[in-house]
């Protein structure tokens, strides 16, 4: 089995990143609906390794990842408990992106992020459009099973969202990210540090 390559050119977008031409996208078979989400957890949250994820809503980069590779690592590693997934929500490229980010962090609270960013990415509309309105979230937000639409966007105001956000941009910074997506990954509870190519790598072989 070819190792999974969690970086490489997809980590290498701009802070304005291009286009996602808004083309809806049937969401890829990653199977995130029955995987366990805590918070912007997503798998087993006791899981021996920890994988951090820095990304932003209308990042095409991020939408790829999410497509092209996502699913595998879910299989792999997270669906057998090797590895546990924490989102970080990043707003580098502008109004949208904040705007998204609050939701998402706030479908946190409800165990749904995972599945709502999941939505996004393949319903990406033109940067910086305006089009991250609550019509187009409550849209994608009825998509995912469990999920209340009106305490999401209710809450997405919260000083407990701005909270996190700000929290996710000093680890951001701290970590010297600069672009997404970017991944940190290491033991959980211990150092993390950037992935530079194969998960196999750090994880070992499955």
């Amino acid at each position: 089995m070819a190792a999974i390559l969690v970086v490489g050119a997809l980590v290498a977008v701009s802070q304005a990143g291009s286009p996602g031409g808004g083309t809806s996208r049937t969401p890829a078979a990653s199977g995130l609906r029955s995987v366990p989400e805590h918070g912007m957890t997503l798998g087993n949250p006791h899981a021996p390794f920890t994988m951090v994820e820095f990304a932003d809503a209308q990042c095409p980069f991020c939408a790829q990842y999410d497509r092209e590779t996502l699913p595998a690592v879910v299989k792999r590693y997270v669906r057998t408990g090797r590895l546990r997934i924490e989102l970080r929500p990043l707003t580098f490229i502008g109004p949208d992106s904040a705007r998204m980010a609050r939701v998402v962090e706030a479908a946190g609270r409800q165990g749904r992020a995972w599945q709502l960013i999941d939505l996004i990415y393949h319903d990406q509309g033109q940067e910086n459009s305006g089009y991250a309105t609550d019509a187009y979230l409550r849209g994608l937000m009825a998509r995912v099973p469990g999920l209340d639409a009106s305490r999401a966007l209710a809450e997405a105001g919260s000083s407990a969202v701005s909270t996190r956000l700000a929290a996710a941009k000093t680890e951001a910074r701290r970590a010297g990210v600069v672009a997404t997506p970017t991944f940190l990954v290491g033991r959980t509870g211990g150092r993390l540090a950037p992935v530079t190519g194969s998960l196999d790598q750090v994880l070992g072989p499955a």
